[in-house]
């Protein structure tokens, strides 16, 4: 029986050893797992760090293009409203010129019917005063031959067909 046993022992021993032999060989292939799985994790971080920068580029790159399309926008829009506002300002010099021409054309043409009507009313009383004068000379001649009663008479009578005075309007 020694020998069955020592038989068996070998037989456990054998056994042992190749299972120690495959544990052996299965902690070998669980840590190049692992190692295979951290490669795998560092690769997969790597990629995605690179797919990140890429779209952060991307995304600076299309928020630079859209800030560029707005201030050309903002600048067409601001040439196109100064120019509108460069004609609207022409327009109003234009029209501010005509009115300040028409302005001293009335102006002038008042200053004018203003002399006018000066002249006319000195011209009126040039006559009145000539009337007055005539008369004055026509009651004394009158008197020197004794016709003064007769020649106030005509003179009043003149004067009320008349109706007095002459006035110019403004």
């Amino acid at each position: 029986m020694a020998n069955g046993e020592l038989e068996d022992l070998e037989e456990y021993q054998v056994l042992q050893k190749d299972q120690e032999v495959e544990i052996a060989r299965l902690e070998e292939e669980v840590q190049t797992m692992r190692r295979k799985h951290s490669e795998a994790i560092q690769k997969l971080k790597a990629q995605f760090l690179r797919e990140k920068r890429g779209y952060q580029k991307e995304s600076d790159s299309k928020i630079q293009e859209m800030a560029k399309q707005a201030t050309q926008e903002a600048k067409h829009c601001l040439d196109d409203h100064t120019q509108k506002i460069k004609e609207e300002n022409k327009v109003l010099r234009h029209e501010l010129l005509m009115l300040i021409r028409r302005t001293r054309a009335l102006h002038e043409h008042r200053e004018e019917l203003q002399a006018q009507h000066k002249a006319l009313l000195r011209e009126v009383q040039y006559g009145r005063d000539l009337k007055k004068l005539s008369g004055t000379r026509q009651n004394r001649l009158y008197k020197s031959f004794g016709l003064h009663m007769n020649a106030e008479r005509e003179q009043e009578s003149a004067e009320k067909g008349k109706g007095g005075q002459v006035q110019l309007q403004p």
